[in-house]
């Protein structure tokens, strides 16, 4: 029998490791790790791990298990992944996934995704080099120069342009990592990225249910801003600066690895300026101190686009895949998606957790939903809106009247440009009818025909 699972996702600041606990708790489940930085060990702080006493005994899987100094793929993440969730439904237990990075959720949610149908090819030791046509070997060896400059970054980009233009339209030319990425799918491949994106096909892996938490933007950003001050409380530059100690190199690849960690990038030129100077110095230089809060207006602005970046995703990406899945999908798996509004935390058991634990007891029984849900919330009404739901989530929305295009022109009233007002629909005709503009076009239109009649 395939394991059901559940994927509690949404931006950062959101609360999603607390709700994930509490399913874990009232449901006999056991969280999966699904934050791309907080697979490394160490760095507790500045990537906000759910700490030993938070998690409340439930066990955390992929968390604070890979050695810094290397590299964790997609790739790897899925095949531990699925191995855990193997061995957590081995156990009669629910498997519950959390995290924000889409890449991880994504190979994770479907089956036949690029990453899983690659085949795992290293070009260490191959005979093929050779043999490969000269554009590809001349890939591989400007990524195995693994050169880390301006120059050198524009000139991927250069690359990725001669061999895959469709990818090179679709990253922003500063996009390094995505770049690379798609020069080295070339380089172990032979084939261009956007070909096999093109010809991939996805079905779902497991029968999923996913839980959006979400909160209104000025809100979020308060709650983030505040967070990453907590974390400077707590013990962040330490962490930090014990980076630098990890890696000694003045200028590492900020794409990549545990680098990619906000903040570690932010406070860069506040950090080398600090080993510049004396500590007693510290308190007294107005430089470091500039340069400090320009770190810390570059964290706060970093954490809140990526959030940004995590919503765009579910929206623009997450739904229209799920829109394409059919009742009679070939897997035989089904999804379900509910979102929550974390923005009132006042408000958590009423709005949040009761509602997720409703609708994952009733996934994993296979049965529908009760309407016992709160009605949505003004925030969720306007995000709904303005993102593309997946059918079933279309198809229970009530059916909206067709808009009236009716046109209607008033004998009175005229456009800025002199012409007779046009209104389209009847309601808005009929709000025309009584607005103090028309009303004074009227008493005009009366005077000037008593004019008229007085001259005759």
């Amino acid at each position: 029998m395939t394991p059901r699972i559940v994927l509690v996702l949404g931006t950062t600041g959101v609360g999603k490791s607390k709700l994930a606990i509490r399913l874990a708790q009232a449901l006999n489940g056991e969280i999966i790790n699904a934050d791309a930085m907080q697979v490394y060990r160490g760095f507790d702080v500045v990537t906000n791990k759910v700490t030993l006493a938070e998690r409340m005994g439930i066990p955390h899987h992929l968390m604070d298990f890979v050695d810094p100094k290397g590299e964790y793929s997609v790739r790897q993440f899925l095949s531990d992944a699925t191995n855990v969730i193997d061995e957590i439904h081995g156990r009669n237990k629910l498997a519950i996934l959390v995290g924000g990075t889409h890449y991880y959720l994504q190979s994770l949610i479907w089956d036949g995704t690029l990453v899983h149908t690659l085949p795992n090819i290293s070009r260490e030791g191959s005979n093929e080099f050779d043999s490969e046509e000269p554009l590809r070997r001349r890939v591989i060896a400007v990524l195995d120069s693994n050169t880390d400059s301006e120059s050198a970054n524009s000139a991927l980009y250069e690359l990725l342009k001669e061999v895959d233009p469709v990818m090179a339209e679709r990253w922003h030319p500063n996009d390094f990592r995505k770049i690379r990425k798609s020069l080295q799918l070339y380089a172990d491949t032979g084939k261009r990225n956007s070909d096999l994106l093109a010809n991939q096909t996805k079905t779902l892996r497991y029968p999923t249910c996913l839980l959006w938490l979400y909160a209104d933007w000025p809100i979020l950003d308060d709650r983030l801003d505040a967070r990453v001050d907590e974390m400077i409380e707590r013990g962040m530059f330490d962490e930090i600066r014990a980076s630098k100690t990890l890696f000694p190199a003045q200028d590492p690849d900020y794409t990549r690895g545990v680098h990619q960690i906000i903040g570690f990038k932010e406070f860069h030129d506040y950090l080398q300026k600090e080993k510049s100077i004396a500590p007693n110095d510290h308190p007294h230089s107005d430089e470091l101190h500039v340069l400090r809060e320009e770190g810390l207006t570059r964290m706060k602005i970093g954490t809140r686009q990526y959030a940004r970046r995590q919503v765009r995703w579910i929206k623009n990406k997450l739904f229209k895949d799920l829109g394409s899945v059919k009742k009679d999908e070939p897997s035989g798996n089904t999804v379900t998606f509910h979102v929550l509004d974390t923005t009132e935390l006042e408000k958590w058991d009423e709005v949040v957790e009761q509602p997720a634990i409703s609708a994952v007891a009733a996934f994993m029984k296979n049965e529908p939903l009760e309407s016992t849900a709160p009605a949505p919330t003004p925030v969720l009404e306007s995000l709904l809106l303005s993102a593309h739901p997946p059918s079933e989530i279309a198809e229970a929305q009530p059916k909206k009247p067709p808009v009236d295009r009716t046109l209607y022109i008033c004998p009175v009233c005229v456009e800025p440009d002199s012409t007779p007002k046009k209104v389209h629909g009847e309601g808005n005709w009929k709000a025309h009818l009584t607005s103090k503009m028309h009303r004074r076009a009227l008493r005009r239109a009366g005077a000037n025909a008593e004019g008229s009649d007085g001259e005759n």
